[in-house]
């Protein structure tokens, strides 16, 4: 099936994707991934985060983590794939670091504006990772900071995976057309992202499927355009850095 002749044939979901080429995987381009393929694929990033999770591990064996955290599913894609795992990356070009920095500045803007409105009508929760970071010496920081790169990428990993294997099951299984597959698929990666922070935000269910989770619909947004998990990583770091920097420059003004 050539994908990308069917994706031009069609009415896109959105005027957002760039582009005739579709999103791998779900429709045999390079490969086929089914659904045991995608529990696996899936698998291998809830271990990861669960990985991440642990408490009692940190400083450079904290660093360990967030690497594995992008590794371990990297790893699992390439064997279920047979190779394949690059299909969800492609070379970073000039315009695809101005989208990370207009997706990146869309989410924070939308997550400033949203979370005011959150903050009116619910408690919030503060990202505890914040805390940290006023309490850490200089080389702590910068560690900290640094390790914070690969996790971004693995929370990248951690969402596009159930969107693709949405997609295929959507498509390929249950026969909705892309549009509504694509839709569906969006919104539900999306929620799934916010319900992973509940237990970083108190169980917090307003702020995460609704502050988090549409944060995130914009980041995805960043894949959809591009069909490059690189992009949406780099609009999640410049999102997720703004806020840390600015969160620190306020600690330190007011210490």
């Amino acid at each position: 099936m050539n994908t990308k002749n069917q994706l031009t044939a069609q009415a896109k979901m959105l005027w957002i994707e760039r582009g005739s080429s579709d999103f791998p995987y779900y429709q045999g381009d390079p490969i086929l991934l089914n659904g045991k393929s995608w529990l696996i694929a899936i698998a291998s990033t809830l271990l990861a985060f669960a990985i991440l999770l642990i408490p009692s591990i940190n400083g450079y064996l904290g660093f360990l983590k967030s690497i594995t955290f992008v590794v371990l599913p990297l790893v699992t894609l390439n064997w279920v794939s047979k190779g394949h795992w690059q299909a969800i990356f492609k070379p970073i070009k000039f315009k695809d670091i101005l989208w990370m920095i207009f997706f990146g500045l869309l989410t924070l803007t939308l997550t400033v504006a949203l979370g005011y409105l959150v903050s009116q009508f619910f408690e919030t929760a503060k990202n505890p990772i914040i805390k940290m970071l006023a309490e850490k010496q200089t080389s702590e920081l910068v560690l900290l900071l640094i390790s914070t790169l690969p996790q971004l990428v693995g929370e990248e990993l951690i969402t596009i995976f159930p969107f693709l294997a949405m997609m295929y099951l959507f498509v390929e299984r249950l026969k909705w057309s892309r549009t509504q597959a694509l839709l569906c698929s969006w919104l539900l990666s999306s929620l799934y992202f916010g319900a992973l922070h509940l237990h970083t935000y108190d169980w917090n269910l307003a702020q995460c499927l609704i502050l988090i989770g549409t944060a995130r619909l914009i980041l995805t947004l960043a894949y959809l355009k591009t069909k490059n998990l690189l992009v949406c990583s780099g609009a999640h770091i410049i999102n997720d850095w703004t806020i840390f920097f600015i969160a620190l420059i306020a600690a330190k003004a007011a210490g």
